[in-house]
């Protein structure tokens, strides 16, 4: 699950029999997979130097500060096997600024694989929209779960749509521009009170939430109606967060170091122009993809 919380044609698609199978497709053939122990350093490097690894993705639930800071071993055999990318597992909300729980954990890695010339791109997510029936409850009693006022802005983006865009990126944009750069990524915006108007259900107000992972969820439910629920950071500049169903189809363009989409046609958000054009201005950050 996303540590920091499409569409009613897109959210409701979600059922109250949703299950996390459909989470995870059987791997395609020709995948070699090797058990390691990640906190052995010295192993870690070792697969990675056999198998000529560039870029390693952190996929550790770092939903936890003790999680979030096991990626720090993974850093250490990535920069000793001479990996040249870094993916930490961010997939959630900005952890920039924040010193304290997963987020200052994650926070502390990012700096830390700087502070060791490791590069690394930070990919921020929001909340997952396949986990929004196990987060506000609708699973259990068709209601979303809400605590607080639920009436700040929440970024959802769809798995698919993630995993698509990280594909794309990683196999498709050149080094420079995936060195230490940050994307923000949402299939969807919503308060708690919005998603359920979407699906056609009622808000249920509650201080605590039972049973096993309770304790989490509720503290995440705080953080999203605190307003920490976008996939976009407060002290980062940015125009606004890429598009998920765009992501999905896997047509990024690069126009003035933003990205922008393929379909229906090509648009530079910055020179207003269907055209390919010249990639010379480039922002700190690669942060826009046109969705509309």
């Amino acid at each position: 699950m996303s540590d920091c919380p499409s569409p009613p044609a897109s959210l409701p698609r979600m059922s109250p029999s949703f299950s996390s199978r459909a989470l995870r497709p059987k791997p395609p053939s020709g995948v070699q997979f090797v058990q390691v122990e990640t906190s052995d350093i010295a192993a870690v490097t070792a697969v990675l130097k056999e198998h000529k690894v560039e870029v390693v993705i952190s996929t550790i639930n770092a939903s936890t500060p003790e999680n979030a800071a096991a990626q720090k071993p993974a850093i250490d055999a990535a920069k000793a096997a001479a990996v040249k990318l870094y993916v930490p597992s961010e997939f959630g909300c900005p952890s920039e600024g924040h010193t304290e729980g997963s987020l200052g954990a994650k926070n502390k890695n990012a700096e830390y694989a700087k502070s060791v010339g490791l590069p690394s791109v930070r990919i921020y997510t929001g909340l997952f929209t396949d986990y929004i029936p196990l987060l506000t409850g609708y699973n259990t009693n068709g209601k979303i779960r809400v605590i607080g006022k639920g009436e700040a802005p929440v970024s959802f983006t769809a798995l698919s749509d993630i995993t698509g865009f990280v594909v794309h990126a990683l196999t498709t944009l050149p080094a420079s521009e995936l060195e230490n750069r940050t994307f923000p990524l949402e299939g969807d915006r919503a308060t708690l009170k919005e998603l359920a108007t979407k699906f056609n259900t009622s808000v249920d107000h509650v201080d605590s939430v039972p049973g096993a992972g309770g304790d989490f969820i509720a503290h995440l439910l705080k953080v999203l109606d605190a307003g920490s629920g976008t996939s976009r950071s407060s002290i980062q500049n940015l125009e606004r967060p890429i598009r998920g169903r765009e992501a999905r189809e896997r047509e990024v363009g690069i126009c003035h170091g933003l990205a922008t989409t393929g379909r229906p046609s090509r648009r530079c958000t910055t020179c207003n122009s269907h055209r390919a054009c010249d990639f010379t201005a480039k922002p700190e950050t690669i942060d826009v993809f046109d969705g509309q």
